[in-house]
């Protein structure tokens, strides 16, 4: 081989090399597409969801999460363009990765299957799990599937705390009492109000029981309760008392256990669109999204 066909073949084999090595370099830095988030709803929850999505609002970053498409009941103002649809077969056609449900346990016992069928799903409306033929189902659903079923903190404190303390066993009590206004209880019972919430004095108990039947008699406003049963003591076992109150807005939760006890009161805010929903709620599905897509995920 002469000196310049030497000179050619190493300069070659230099050049490819080189290129080779940026594009493993590319592939090696680049990031994975970003996760494509739908809307089952479009109310005081995903409302600020889809909101924070489009502007990346509240840690959630553009180049990592995009909404798709949002389920609702009818388009009207503010629900114009492709985004929003009445279809549930254009919902999932839209393939999302990921379904936001905020539309009431009855959508959980119509699209939760099917929703897993194909991709993730964040649920909201935790009660509906209180039965148990509807849980098994999502669970052997998704098992089936290779999807998950995640089920959002909403305005349960120091549930991190709580759940991983359960895990140890020897839980003794696990109580939550939830403190709304009057306004918030009207018309969230689904055997029918006994109070007259409009001419209330004084704090009255809506409701003592446990989170089963809290969680399926006031399916808008207990949700909460049934995460709490189902993430430590179980449904049957977690205390509730659900509490019309002319004070603070908010939630007071006992846990007594093996690991440890827990007592803690927050003094939360209502949803400005919806009274029986509180405002942390939204910016825990935010907090969900965020912990899918970010490369540190805070509470796992």
């Amino acid at each position: 081989m002469s000196l310049n066909s030497v000179c050619l073949w190493l300069g070659c084999s230099l050049i490819s090399s080189f290129l080779l090595s940026k594009a493993t370099q590319k592939k090696k830095h680049a990031r994975n597409p970003p996760l494509r988030i739908a809307l089952l709803g479009f109310g005081s929850i995903n409302g600020d969801v889809g909101k924070a999505i489009q502007s990346s609002s509240h840690g959630l970053d553009k180049d990592r999460v995009v909404l798709v498409k949002v389920l609702v009941r009818s388009k009207g103002v503010g629900r114009e363009g492709n985004l929003f649809t009445t279809s549930f077969d254009a919902l999932m056609a839209a393939k999302p990765d990921v379904i936001v449900e905020a539309a009431g346990q009855p959508s959980i016992r119509q699209y939760g299957v099917k929703i897993l069928q194909k991709c993730e799903l964040i649920i909201t409306s935790i009660g509906a799990l209180t039965d148990d033929s509807v849980k098994n189902s999502l669970i052997s659903t998704a098992e089936e599937s290779n999807t998950r079923i995640h089920l959002a903190s909403g305005a349960m404190p120091a549930l991190d705390w709580m759940h991983a303390s359960s895990l140890g066993g020897g839980i003794q009590s696990v109580q939550v009492e939830q403190r709304k206004p009057p306004k918030s209880w009207l018309g969230a019972c689904v055997t029918g109000d006994t109070l007259d919430f409009n001419s209330l004095q004084q704090d009255a108990t809506v409701f003592e029981g446990n989170s089963r039947e809290a969680a399926s008699l006031f399916p808008k406003n207990a949700n909460v309760s049934a995460m709490l049963g189902l993430s430590t003591v179980g449904l049957d076992k977690c205390s509730v008392k659900l509490t019309a109150t002319l004070g603070d807005f908010g939630t007071i939760v006992t846990y007594i256990g093996e690991a440890g006890s827990l007592e803690v009161k927050t003094n939360g805010k209502q949803s400005k669109t919806n009274p029986k929903t509180s405002a942390v709620v939204p910016l825990a599905v935010i907090k969900a999204i965020k912990n899918m897509t970010s490369v540190v995920v805070i509470g796992a």
